[in-house]
């Protein structure tokens, strides 16, 4: 894990390279590095970087095997940003005015690179007028509908070789961040690829969306930290007070520290000396760390409890506002509180008398999740 660390990043320093090399000269399992690799989606990243800095020191059997995965990925990725301006020039014709973020632009704008991140869709955000037109003009060109969610749709290629996530809004709502959308059309950009323009997001509001999109996933893989790493290192001119002030007026301070403090500790990234002063007045911000550390340092992966995920979702809002926001859009999009066996043989009650099984469980859920833990 700590070789992935090292080479999870575009550009290494001298004291990063040497224990890159050290570690090697220890003694790899590269099984087990493969499969952490695949799990936290870096393999482009851990390629370029051993194959510049210490391709003597590892087997060419294993370099020639991850070149030939980085090398679909490379194609791949270039065959989605033709995709994306081919999908936009049809928006554009059609009057409706949409904005790309992640995705190639990312990879293409902060990693320098558009090989060295894995893409694994493309995301697209229109406006909620627009948004049911968008939708039949994709089914009407053969693309499937395959997931209907309350914030976005997700729609497969005719073939099957691509997917699109269609937002009317930028993230869920149970992260209880109303007006990111709104900001997000009022912080566009163009970025210019090969002579296309594309329409696609501010450095700063890329930031802000970044880190709610980590958040939204409980941080659980490297590539979302490499994300927020990467566009911090490729924007020096970042305007930190923009970030501040809009993460201030949100309400996700302790959501910007978590992703920040990821970033700086785990892959090096640079943050100025206001926030750092700020992140170290968050009384929560290393029990967070601590949690999502467990997750994303464990050797396999897999989805979060309902229950466990809303309880890390309201942790991390420091208004009360949001985090009963965040709490009861969770419970309508899940069943989380929904009485469990396990409720029942907590207090076993006679069939008449199961509806206050409804009165108890949040009671348990919060004595699990929060007094009885430390």
């Amino acid at each position: 894990m700590e070789l992935l660390l090292c080479c999870a990043r575009t550009e290494l320093e001298g004291k990063t390279v040497e224990r890159i090399k050290c570690l090697l000269d220890r003694g790899i399992d590269f099984e087990e590095l493969t499969a952490l690799t695949s799990k936290h989606r870096v393999k482009p990243l851990l390629h370029h970087n051993l194959n510049k800095h210490a391709s003597d020191k590892v087997s060419q059997s294993y370099l020639r095997q991850i070149k030939q995965d980085c090398r679909h990925n490379s194609w791949r990725n270039m065959s989605l940003m033709n995709q994306l301006t081919e999908i936009l020039e049809l928006l554009e014709a059609n009057g409706i005015k949409a904005i790309a973020f992640k995705g190639p632009v990312l990879a293409a704008s902060a990693y320098g690179n558009l090989s060295l991140r894995r893409i694994k869709d493309l995301d697209l955000l229109v406006e909620k007028l627009d948004f049911q037109r968008t939708v039949d003009l994709f089914i009407d060109l053969g693309y499937k509908l395959i997931v209907k969610a309350a914030w976005e749709f997700h729609l497969e290629s005719s073939d099957g070789s691509y997917s699109i996530d269609l937002h009317r809004e930028i993230i869920p709502q149970h992260l209880s961040c109303p007006e990111i959308s709104d900001y997000a059309w009022k912080n566009l950009e163009y970025f210019s690829f090969q002579g296309q323009k594309i329409p696609t997001l501010t450095p700063e509001a890329c930031l802000l969306i970044l880190c709610l999109n980590g958040t939204k996933d409980y941080w659980q893989r490297l590539n979302r930290v490499c994300d927020v790493a990467e566009l911090i290192r490729s924007q020096p001119n970042l305007d930190w007070q923009e970030v501040w002030k809009q993460a201030e007026r949100m309400g996700f301070k302790r959501l910007l520290f978590l992703s920040l403090f990821f970033a700086r500790n785990l892959l090096g990234a640079k943050i100025p000396d206001f926030i750092e002063q700020k992140m170290q007045s968050d009384p929560a911000l290393d029990s967070l760390a601590l949690k999502v550390y467990k997750k994303l340092f464990s050797r396999t992966w897999k989805p979060c409890e309902t229950v466990e995920s809303t309880v890390f979702h309201i942790k991390n809002r420091e208004q009360w506002r949001d985090k009963i926001q965040c709490f009861w859009s969770l419970i309508k999009l899940s069943d989380g509180m929904n009485p469990s066996q396990n409720d029942r043989d907590f207090l076993p009650l006679p069939k008449s008398l199961h509806f206050t099984y409804y009165l108890i469980r949040p009671f348990r859920i919060i004595g699990k999740y929060t007094l009885w833990k430390k």
